[in-house]
C-alpha cells in the first residue's frame, strides 16, 4: 500500500516557541529528558543566531543521582525516589542523608545550567527567564538565580498545548 500526502501550508517554528509569552528580551530555556534548549526571544521574535542546544539533561543528571548514592551509600536507589525528591525536596522512607546528596546533586545540576546559560552570553541575574519542561521544577528548588524575572512553566506538556493553541488559532483564519 502506497500513501501520498498532499500539504495545503506547512509552517516550522522553533523549538520551545509555543511555551514561551514572548517578551520583548527573555530566554526560553527547556530542560527535556535528553537535552536543554534554550531559545533567546528578542523583539517578540526568536533571534536563530542565539539559540543552542546541550546534549545532557535530566537523564545524565538522575544517572549521575544514582552513582553518587550507590558509591556514598551502597544504595541502588530507583528514578522514582529521585523524582519524588527531585518534585517534593523529600521522599518517604530515604534518610536524611540520602535525601541531601540528592538534593546537593540537584543544585549541582542547577548550577551548572546557570553556568551553561552564562558561557552563551546570557546573564540570568538580570535576562528574563522561562524555564519549561521537566527541569523546571529543578531550576524553581534549586537554582540559585531567583526574581520576578524568572518563570516556571512546570507543566510537561506546555509545548504541545501552546502548540495546539497556535494551530487552532491559524485554523480559525
Amino acid at each position: 500500500m502506497e500513501w501520498v500526502l498532499f500539504l495545503r501550508s506547512l509552517y516550522t517554528m522553533p523549538l520551545d516557541f509555543a511555551s514561551g509569552n514572548m517578551e520583548t528580551d527573555q530566554l526560553v530555556v527547556d530542560i527535556g529528558s535528553k537535552t536543554i534548549d534554550v531559545v533567546h526571544v528578542r523583539n517578540h521574535r526568536p533571534v536563530e543566531t542565539e539559540c543552542f542546544s546541550h546534549p545532557q539533561a535530566l537523564i545524565d543528571c538522575t544517572r549521575k543521582i544514582q552513582n553518587v548514592i550507590y558509591n556514598q551509600f551502597n544504595v541502588q536507589l530507583p528514578e522514582d525516589k529521585i523524582h519524588a525528591v527531585m518534585n517534593n525536596g523529600q521522599c518517604r522512607g530515604l534518610s536524611e542523608e540520602i535525601v541531601s546528596a540528592i538534593q546537593e546533586q540537584f543544585a549541582l545540576f542547577a548550577e551548572q545550567m546557570e553556568g551553561k546559560l552564562k558561557e552563551n552570553g546570557c546573564n540570568p541575574a538580570i535576562t528574563p527567564i522561562i524555564y519549561c519542561g521537566g527541569g523546571a521544577v529543578v531550576m524553581r528548588l534549586y537554582g540559585k538565580t531567583a526574581g520576578e524575572h524568572i518563570c516556571y512553566m512546570e507543566d510537561v506538556k506546555a509545548n504541545a498545548i501552546g502548540y495546539e493553541f497556535i494551530a487552532a488559532a491559524m485554523y480559525r483564519r
